[in-house]
């Protein structure tokens, strides 16, 4: 009986060993650098939920990033014609709600 148990652990150590990948090591601080450098922006409130999910994908390195509050800053989100947010600027384009770094680094061409 012991050694069923021994085997079956075993092999589950093999499986599980395995089936476990790493999730590769992510610069965020370069990519937000790269987004500000490409000119993008984003526009936010404190109040939106979007907008804070979308800050907080980027954790410490939002730091890095253009961030306009049309709260704290309404003249220069109505210049931009921003009327929704969050929302990005990049290359001209209004890019709207929440969006993956993926998306964001498609759009500017800085990688992730």
């Amino acid at each position: 009986m012991k050694k069923i148990i021994i085997a079956t652990l075993a092999i589950s150590a093999i499986i599980l060993t395995g089936c476990t990948q790493k999730t590769p090591e992510v610069d965020l601080d370069t990519f937000a650098q790269c987004l500000t450098e490409k000119g993008a922006t984003i526009y936010t409130t404190q109040t939106c939920g979007y907008c804070q999910k979308q800050k907080a994908m980027f954790g410490d390195s939002r730091q890095y990033i253009n961030n306009v509050d049309c709260n704290a800053q309404p003249i220069i989100c109505s210049q931009e014609g921003i009327q929704w947010v969050p929302n990005r600027k990049i290359n001209w384009e209004d890019l709207m709600w929440l969006q993956s770094l993926e998306t964001l680094a498609e759009k500017t061409g800085c990688e992730i």
